[in-house]
C-alpha cells in the first residue's frame, strides 16, 4: 500500500494522505505515531490507515518524514474507540487519539530561533532587539526571547516570522521525546545460594575477628549479601549501600571477588515506591455482597458476550450500594476471576485524591501487578507506568477518567467506582464521559462493566430499572454497622437566635464532643477561598471579575482577589471605586473562611484544609490523608473532595456547614448533584465501630433532596426528580447536547447565535427529509449562558434535545465541518454531547 492517511491532533476535522518511503513500508502500520510535513513546519500525527489509491494529484502528495514507533502505539481496538468518540462528541479524530495517550508518551515541539551568518541588517526596534539578544545569547526558543524582550509569545512571533522572510532569522523545529527511559546501576547475585550463605558466614567470620581492621566493611558486606538473598531479584546499587549504611566501594568489592554483578539496568520510577502496603486476603462476604459477587460469576460463566440490541452490553451491572456496604470487596473478589484467565483490569475512580489509596488497597490484594495513571504523576512516571501497561507487566490499572485508555493487553473487566461523579465528564475537547466511553470500550473487547455507587446517576439507575443493567443491591454496611443519624439545622432559626456565625449550637456542641472523645470530624462547604464576594454596603457595588461575569473571591492566605473560571487575580480595594466609600466588606463563606472560624472557636484542635488550593503541589493529596489517617488532625475541612470514597474509621462527625448552595443553580441536574454530595458526604461518618451522625445545615429544610438525603433514601429521591425530568423532557427520557458561542464582541456573538439557530433548522429538515427514520431534534434558543461572560468572552448557547444521541451528533458534526459563511471567523464554537451542567 503506497500511502498512508494521518490524524493529526489538530482543529481539523479530517485525515491527509501521504506517500510511505519504501524504508518506512513495513513499519508504517495503523496506530503508529510518524513525523509529516504540515503547513510548513513537521507535525507529529497517528497513522489511521494505509491505502492503495487516491484522488490527489502526486505533486500535492508529501512523504511520511520518521517513524516514531518501532510497533503501534494505538491498537486497532484504541483506534475504533477514537474514532468513534470523535463521531459521537464531534470532534477531530486526531484530537480524540491524542487524548487517549498521556502527554509524557508523546513527542515535545521545540522551536529554537537561530540567528543566519551574513544576514542583512534588521529594520524597526523590536526586530534589532530580537537580533542583538540572538548575538548576545545565541539560539533562543520563542518563550525565551517574548521573556528577554518583554512581550508576550503573541506579540513576538510575527517579528520572527518577518525577521524569517527577509532571511535574517531561521526557525529550527525538532521533536524530542517528553519523558525517556531512565537508567541506573543495579546488583545482582553471581553465585548459587549455597556459595552465597558460605561467603556471608566467611564475612561474619572475619568480622569477629577484632584485630582485622576491615572489621566494619566485612559486616556491610555480609548484609548487603543477606539482602540480595532474601529479596531475590536485583537491587540498585544506592538503594543497597544506604540501606546497609555504607558506600557503594563495599559493593564494588564483591563484585571484584565474583560475588554479586553489577549492571546497567530500566529503573521504574514508580509512584508508590515510599509507601509500605501491607499483604490483604479476601474478607468473608455478608449475604448481600455474596449475591451479588454470585450473580456477577453466574452471569459471567453463562451469558455469551454479544452487545444488546440496544447498543448497551447485556453485561453491565449497577452495583447500588449505600456508603460502607463493601462494594470494593465485591470489586476486588470479582476481578481475581478475571485475572486467572489472564485478562486485565480497568479500575476508575473519580479524583485523584482516591487514586492513592484505592490503589493501596489494590496493591495489597494483588501486588505489583497494579500500575496508576493519573495527572499528579511526574512524566517520568507516568511515561514508566503506561510503558508497564503496554508491556503487559500490570494487568491491573487505578486512575480518574484518563485511565479509560490505558493500553492494557486482554481487557476483562471495567470497574467505575462512584459513577455518578461530573469528574467523570471532560471539560475539554473531546468532551468525552468516561462511563460512555467505558460501555464502547467493552463493547470492543467484549467484556463486563461493572459500575459502582451510593447515588447513581439518574441515567444509570434508569437503565437498571428498564433491565438495560443488571442491578445489584448492597443495602446495609458491612458488619450491620449502623448508617449515621443525620439532622438538619434550619439556619433562619438560628438567625431568629441571634446566632450569625457559620457554626449552629448543634454543630458547635458536637464538635466539642467528638474533640473531648478524641474522636475525628470533617466539615464540609463546596466553595474554595475566604469570601465569596466582596461588596459596598453604601452603594452595592460588587467586586467583579473583569473577564468574567462574576464576583471575586477574596483569599485571605495571598490577600488577593481571585477569578475562579479564568484564574486572573488582582489585590482588594481599600475604599469603593463607585463611591469612594470605606464601607467595603466580605461576604459568603468560602473553606478558608472555615478554616479561620474553626481555628478561633477551637485553638487546641490539630485543622488542616483539603481543597484545590490546599493540595497545588505534588504529593498533598496523599500527606494530608495519611496524616488524617494517623489522626494528627482533629478537623478536615474540605470542598467535594472530601465527600468521595473516604474511609476513616475514627471520624463519626461529619458538619455541612451550608447544604444549599447548588440548589439554585439554573441547571436541572442541580437538584441530583446536591443530593450525591450530600449522601456521600454523610457517608464519611460512622464508617467502623464507632456510630456517627452527620449534621446538615441549610435555609432549604423542606426541600425534598435534602429530606431524602436526611433519609438515607436514593429511591425517594429518584422517584421526585426523574418524574420532574420525565415532565421536562430532560435525561434520562433524552439526550441533550450544548452549541456555544463566545467572542469578545458581544453583539457579533448575538447574531451568529441567531443564524446558528436558522442553519440547523434547515439541516434537520434536510436530515429528516433523507431519513427513513428520521429523529425529532428539539432546539431551544439561543439565549445567554448563565456566566454570560468568562475570560473577556461573551457567552450565548443553544440546547438541543432529542432522544437519538447520534442524530444530535450528525446535525453538529455538520455544523462544525460547514459552518455558514456569514458568521465572524472570531467567533469559538463548542459542543458539548451529554453534558453535566449547562453553565
Amino acid at each position: 500500500m503506497r500511502y498512508a492517511n494521518v490524524a493529526f491532533p489538530l482543529s481539523v476535522n479530517q485525515v491527509f494522505t501521504y506517500s510511505v518511503p519504501s524504508q518506512l513500508d513495513a513499519v508504517l502500520q495503523p496506530g503508529v505515531r510518524v513525523l509529516a510535513p504540515f503547513r510548513k513546519t513537521k507535525q507529529e500525527g497517528v497513522v489511521v490507515e494505509r491505502i492503495n489509491e487516491t484522488d490527489l494529484t502526486p505533486e500535492r502528495i508529501k512523504n511520511v518524514s520518521v517513524c516514531l514507533d518501532e510497533t503501534p502505539m494505538f491498537s486497532p481496538e484504541m483506534l475504533s474507540l477514537t474514532k468513534w468518540m470523535a463521531d459521537y462528541y464531534v470532534c477531530p479524530w486526531g484530537i480524540s487519539l491524542f487524548c487517549a495517550v498521556p502527554a509524557a508518551v508523546r513527542t515535545e515541539k521545540k522551536e529554537q530561533v537561530r540567528l543566519l551568518p551574513e544576514a542583512p541588517s534588521p529594520i524597526g526596534k523590536v526586530q534589532k532587539k530580537i537580533v542583538a539578544l540572538l548575538e548576545a545569547e545565541g539560539d533562543l526558543s520563542v518563550n525565551q526571547l517574548a521573556r528577554r524582550a518583554g512581550m508576550s509569545p503573541q506579540d513576538v512571533r510575527p517579528r520572527i516570522t518577518a525577521l524569517r522572510g527577509k532571511k535574517i532569522v531561521t526557525l529550527d523545529v525538532t521533536h524530542k521525546p517528553k519523558a525517556t527511559t531512565q537508567v541506573t546501576t543495579v546488583a545482582s547475585l553471581a553465585l548459587p545460594a549455597t556459595d552465597i550463605e558460605a561467603e556471608i558466614a566467611q564475612l561474619r567470620g572475619n568480622a569477629s575477628d577484632s584485630s582485622n581492621r576491615r572489621h566494619a566493611a566485612d559486616v556491610k558486606r555480609a548484609e548487603a549479601l543477606q539482602l540480595l538473598l532474601e529479596e531475590g531479584s536485583p537491587l540498585t546499587t544506592a538503594g543497597l549501600a544506604k540501606r546497609v549504611g555504607a558506600s557503594v566501594s563495599i559493593l564494588r568489592t564483591l563484585e571484584r571477588r565474583g560475588v554479586i554483578h553489577i549492571t546497567k539496568a530500566q529503573a521504574v520510577r514508580n509512584p508508590m515506591s515510599s509507601e509500605s502496603v501491607a499483604p490483604t486476603q479476601p474478607f468473608s462476604l455478608n449475604p448481600a455482597q455474596s449475591a451479588a459477587l454470585a450473580e456477577i460469576r453466574e452471569t459471567l460463566s453463562s451469558h455469551a458476550m454479544k452487545p444488546a440490541a440496544n447498543g448497551n452490553s447485556p453485561l453491565t451491572f449497577l452495583l447500588h450500594g449505600v456508603t460502607g456496604s463493601g462494594k470494593t470487596e465485591v470489586y476486588m473478589q470479582a476481578m481475581a476471576e478475571v485475572l486467572e484467565k489472564g485478562k486485565s483490569v480497568i479500575v476508575l475512580v473519580p479524583e485523584i485524591s482516591l487514586t492513592p489509596q484505592t490503589a493501596s488497597r489494590f496493591v495489597g490484594r494483588f501486588g505489583e501487578r497494579v500500575a496508576l495513571l493519573h495527572s499528579r504523576l511526574s512524566d517520568g512516571e507516568r511515561y514508566d507506568q503506561w510503558h508497564r501497561i503496554q508491556n503487559g507487566e500490570a494487568n491491573i490499572v487505578i486512575g480518574p477518567r484518563s485511565a479509560i485508555f490505558a493500553p492494557v493487553e486482554k481487557l476483562g473487566m471495567l470497574i467505575i467506582d462512584e459513577e455518578h461523579s461530573d469528574s467523570y465528564k471532560s471539560d475539554t475537547a473531546p468532551r468525552y464521559h468516561a462511563r460512555e466511553v467505558a460501555h464502547k470500550r467493552s463493547e470492543l473487547a467484549n467484556c463486563p462493566v461493572i459500575l459502582g455507587s451510593a447515588t447513581p446517576s439518574l441515567e444509570s439507575f434508569h437503565q437498571a430499572q428498564n433491565r438495560s443493567y443488571q442491578l445489584l443491591n448492597l443495602p446495609n454496611r458491612v458488619f450491620d454497622r449502623k448508617m449515621p443519624d443525620v439532622h438538619i439545622v434550619d439556619m433562619r432559626s438560628e438567625l431568629k437566635k441571634g446566632n450569625r456565625t457559620i457554626f449552629s449550637d448543634l454543630l458547635r456542641n458536637a464538635i466539642e464532643t467528638s474533640l473531648v472523645r478524641q474522636e475525628q470530624i470533617i466539615l464540609f462547604l463546596n466553595r474554595r477561598g475566604h469570601s465569596t464576594y466582596v461588596f459596598c454596603r453604601n452603594c452595592g457595588y460588587v467586586e467583579q471579575c473583569e473577564n468574567c461575569s462574576i464576583s471575586l473571591t477574596y483569599h485571605r492566605q495571598t490577600e488577593q482577589l481571585t477569578c475562579h473560571h479564568c484564574g486572573s487575580t488582582r489585590s482588594p480595594h481599600q475604599t469603593c471605586p463607585q463611591c469612594g466609600s470605606e464601607a467595603i466588606r466580605f461576604f459568603g463563606a468560602g473553606t478558608e473562611a472555615v478554616e479561620q472560624e474553626v481555628r478561633k472557636a477551637f485553638p487546641n484542635a490539630s485543622v488542616m484544609r483539603f481543597d484545590a488550593d490546599s493540595t497545588a503541589r505534588k504529593n498533598a493529596h496523599q500527606q494530608i490523608l495519611e496524616a488524617f489517617r494517623q489522626q494528627k488532625i482533629d478537623i478536615l475541612i474540605g470542598t467535594q473532595m472530601v465527600s468521595k470514597g473516604l474511609d476513616f474509621p475514627n471520624v463519626t462527625l461529619v458538619g455541612v456547614i451550608a447544604a444549599d448552595t447548588a440548589l439554585n443553580l439554573p441547571d436541572f441536574r442541580a437538584s441530583e448533584q446536591t443530593f450525591s454530595l450530600l449522601t456521600q458526604v454523610a457517608g464519611r461518618s460512622g464508617r467502623a465501630d464507632l456510630e456517627g451522625q452527620v449534621i446538615l445545615q441549610t435555609y432549604m429544610p423542606e426541600h425534598y433532596c435534602i429530606k431524602s438525603a436526611q433519609q438515607h433514601d436514593y429511591i425517594g429521591f429518584y422517584t421526585q426528580e426523574v418524574e420532574a425530568r420525565d415532565a421536562l423532557r430532560y435525561p434520562p427520557f433524552s439526550h441533550v447536547a450544548t452549541l456555544l458561542l463566545r467572542g469578545t464582541d458581544e453583539k457579533e456573538v448575538i447574531e451568529g447565535a441567531h443564524t446558528v439557530r436558522e442553519q440547523l433548522e434547515i439541516w434537520q429538515a434536510d436530515q429528516a427529509a433523507s431519513d427513513t427514520e428520521p429523529a425529532t431534534i428539539e432546539i431551544l434558543g439561543p439565549a445567554p449562558a448563565p456566566l454570560t461572560k468568562i475570560e473577556g468572552k461573551f457567552r450565548w448557547h443553544l440546547l438541543l434535545r432529542s432522544t437519538h444521541s447520534e442524530k444530535m451528533s450528525q446535525l453538529l458534526k455538520r455544523f462544525t465541518d460547514e459552518p455558514p459563511p456569514t458568521i465572524s471567523k472570531a467567533i469559538e464554537f463548542v459542543v458539548d454531547i451529554d453534558p453535566t451542567n449547562i453553565l
